[in-house]
C-alpha cells in the first residue's frame, strides 16, 4: 500500500522521523512511503525499497507569500500532492500521513486488521478508516457523531469500526489525521483548493469535500497515539524527545518550544492486564519525558 506523505525540503528530518517510527513502532506496516522532494533526500536511503521518492519540480518553486511577520517562502502544496497521486486510481486505498505528525505507540494486531480490511472490501461508499476514536479538537469523543447501530466488525475481530453522521454531509470531518484513505477523496480535497501558494496553517480553513452518502469509518476504541511535531514554526517538546529518543538529530533550522502535543491514549498492557494510568499518573509521564528532553 502507498502511503502519502505530505513534506517538503524544509522539513525533510519530520518526514524521516515519521516514517523512522513507523518502521520501529510498526514494524510489520505494508506501507511504501512516496515521499516527494526536491534536493534529493540521502537521510531516506537508509528505508531502501520501503520509501519511494518522487522529484517534484513544485517542489523547488519557491514562492513568496507576505504575512504579518514578514515574508515567508512556501512551496506548492497542492500541485505536490495531485502529483503524488496522479499515477493512481480513484478506488485504489492509501495511507494518508502528514510529516507534522508522528508515531508514539500502536496496537500492531489491530493496525494491520484494518489493513486487511480496507484492502479486501469492495465498497465504493466506503472512503476512509480512521485510528482514533479521540482526536483532538473533540470530534467523535461524543457519541452524537457516530451512527447508531452501525458496527463493523474486521477479519480477525482487533477491531470494531463505526460509521460517523458525516456519512450524510459533504464534508470529510478530522482530513490532517493519518488515516487509511481512498485516493479519491485525497483527490478531490486538493483538487478543491485554490490554485496558488497557500500557508500550510491555511488549509485548516479550506473545505475538505466528499460526496454525500460516502462513509467515513472509526474505530470504536483507540489503536493508536500520535504527537504533533511542530507548533507555530517551532518544534514541539514531545517531538525533540522523540528524536532523542530514536537517536535523531533535531532540524537546526528551528527552535524547539514549550508545547507539548500528544493525541490519543491507549491503555498500557502488564501481565495480561490492561491498564490506564490516573491523571496524576499521567502529568508525571509527561514531565519525565520534558526533563528527558533538556537533561539527557
Amino acid at each position: 500500500m502507498k502511503a502519502i506523505v505530505l513534506t517538503c525540503d524544509k522539513y525533510m528530518k519530520f518526514a524521516d522521523h515519521m516514517i523512522y517510527t513507523y518502521q520501529k513502532l510498526w514494524s510489520s506496516n505494508p506501507f511504501t512511503f512516496r515521499v516527494p522532494y526536491g534536493d534529493y533526500p540521502e537521510n531516506l536511503a537508509k528505508y531502501g525499497d520501503k520509501v519511494e521518492l518522487i522529484p517534484m519540480d513544485s517542489a523547488k518553486v519557491i514562492h513568496p507569500i507576505e504575512t504579518e511577520k514578514g515574508t515567508k517562502q512556501v512551496s506548492l502544496i497542492r500541485d505536490t500532492v495531485l502529483n503524488l497521486l496522479k499515477d493512481l486510481p480513484d478506488e485504489e486505498w492509501i495511507y494518508w500521513c502528514m510529516d507534522d505528525r508522528y508515531l508514539i505507540r500502536i496496537q500492531e494486531e489491530a493496525a494491520n486488521d484494518i489493513y486487511n480490511f480496507v484492502i479486501n472490501n469492495t465498497e465504493s461508499d466506503l472512503l476512509t478508516v480512521l485510528c482514533l476514536r479521540h482526536l483532538k479538537g473533540g470530534y467523535f469523543k461524543s457519541d452524537k457523531f457516530i451512527q447508531e447501530g452501525v458496527k463493523i466488525v474486521t477479519p480477525k475481530k482487533q477491531v470494531v469500526l463505526r460509521e460517523t453522521v458525516f456519512s450524510q454531509a459533504d464534508t470529510l470531518p478530522d482530513v490532517w489525521s493519518h488515516q487509511f484513505m481512498k485516493v479519491k477523496a485525497l483527490r478531490r480535497v486538493f483538487e478543491g483548493f485554490p490554485e496558488r501558494p497557500f500557508l500550510g496553517k491555511e488549509m485548516d480553513s479550506f473545505k475538505t469535500t466528499k460526496l454525500v452518502g460516502e462513509r467515513p469509518l472509526i474505530v470504536d476504541k483507540n489503536i493508536a497515539v500520535y504527537g504533533e511535531s511542530t507548533s507555530r514554526g517551532e518544534i514541539t517538546e514531545n517531538c525533540a524527545a522523540s528524536f532523542k529518543r530514536w537517536g535523531m538529530e533535531l532540524p537546526t533550522n528551528m527552535n524547539v518550544s514549550k508545547t507539548y502535543q500528544v493525541i490519543g491514549e491507549i491503555p498500557y498492557q502488564w501481565l495480561g492486564l490492561k491498564i490506564t494510568p490516573p491523571p496524576r499518573v499521567k502529568r508525571f509521564l509527561t514531565d519525565v519525558t520534558r526533563w528527558y528532553w533538556r537533561n539527557v
